[in-house]
């Protein structure tokens, strides 16, 4: 399968599948619409006219970085549903961090809800240090039982709300991109609350890959633990695995003595393998470590050491993500709190094999995240054959 012209991508997550729809950009693919160009758009910010009541939280709902529900006082509110492992949620991130630091003092409050993808991420504390390495400062739910998520009709994450001081839904908006409008949206309800206030101008793109020049060719998409190739593994016991010859794009595959670990894959005897086929240029996993699930991580067990290959090779160093370091001449990645790690950017587009070698127990495997967006203004590449 080739492609040519592809656009930007937007993606949001829905029951741990990653969606996408493009911009308005001219795309075209070679078995679809007889193989004419045709047009994509992205649906526009929903707007509620009039608005509409927004649902009441719950009295006993747990928070993290707030003791009390809400400030006393009436303020617009952004609301946001995300999860930390959610990819989308995290390129999204740094513009609602932006709008919290541009619009909190003019009257904003913005309120994180935390709908849990996996089982881990129910534990507060786990929550806690999620949000603190994330830089986030305001008011987070713990909407643990999906009640908030219910209650506001929410169909994916992220997904953004944004409330008047009347505490009427003005807009919503699922998914990411559409930055620029739900700004504008945000200064026009401060504005009517401060008549003499002058906004700033809107924020111009933060992240490279959301400028108008970047492009983003296929990926695959999200895979979870219901995604191992040679499974699936025994309910409650430890299971030998090899892997096979016949390895597949959009599965992983695992070599060693593994069991299932609630939502996720445990390494009980090293040494382990874990090799993923996928299509794009940066690979994320979620990963965590046995230890810190059962809070016995300390300072004799800080973390789980995993080395990294692609296609075979030893991972190259210009290819290194943010979680990845040279160890003792390898490339490694440091596993301890479940999370999502970014192993690796700016491959080759194309069809790959992306292998992790686990040296010793305990490792914990819940699924993979994929990306391909090129932060260029000079013509797209044309993809691999895949």
């Amino acid at each position: 399968m080739s492609y040519a012209a592809i656009s930007r991508v937007h993606g949001f997550h829905h029951a741990g599948q990653l969606y996408q729809a493009a911009r308005v950009r001219q795309l075209w693919h070679p078995r679809a619409f007889g193989g004419n160009r045709f047009a994509a758009t992205i649906p526009p910010v929903e707007r509620f006219q009039p608005p509409l009541p927004a649902p009441s939280w719950p009295s006993s709902a747990r928070w993290v970085n707030s003791l009390t529900l809400f400030s006393n006082t009436s303020r617009p509110r952004l609301i946001v549903f995300w999860d930390f492992t959610c990819l989308s949620c995290l390129r999204a991130l740094p513009y609602w961090r932006a709008w919290h630091e541009r619009y909190e003092s003019i009257g904003l409050e913005v309120v994180g809800v935390h709908t849990p993808e996996f089982d881990f991420g129910h534990d507060p504390n786990i929550v806690a240090k999620a949000a603190a390495r994330l830089g986030l400062r305001w008011p987070i739910l713990l909407d643990n039982d999906r009640s908030v998520w219910t209650s506001f009709v929410n169909k994916a994450r992220p997904a953004v709300y944004l409330l008047d001081a009347e505490g009427r839904i003005h807009i919503r908006q699922i998914g990411e991109d559409q930055y620029q409008a739900v700004e504008r949206e945000i200064q026009t309800l401060l504005r009517d609350l401060h008549p003499a206030w002058e906004p700033p101008e809107l924020l111009d793109p933060i992240r490279a890959e959301d400028r108008p020049s970047a492009v983003c060719l296929p990926a695959t998409q999200d895979v979870h633990h219901e995604a191992l190739g040679n499974g699936p593994l025994p309910p409650a016991r430890p299971a030998d695995l090899s892997l096979p010859g016949d390895r597949r794009e959009g599965r992983f595959y695992l070599q060693g003595t593994w069991q299932k670990e609630r939502d996720g894959l445990l390494l009980v005897s090293a040494p382990g393998r874990v090799v993923v086929g996928f299509i794009g240029t940066d690979l994320h996993a979620i990963l965590g470590t046995l230890a810190a699930l059962e809070g016995r991580q300390g300072p004799q067990q800080p973390f789980a050491p995993v080395h990294l290959y692609l296609d075979g090779e030893p991972l190259s160093p210009e290819l290194y993500g943010e979680d990845v370091l040279m160890h003792k001449g390898k490339p490694t990645a440091r596993i301890d709190t479940p999370r999502l790690y970014t192993l690796m950017r700016r491959a080759v587009h194309g069809l790959h094999e992306f292998e992790i070698r686990a040296d010793d127990p305990g490792l914990v495997v819940y699924g993979f995240s994929f990306e391909s967006c090129l932060a260029s203004a000079k013509p797209a590449p044309q993809p691999q054959e895949v």
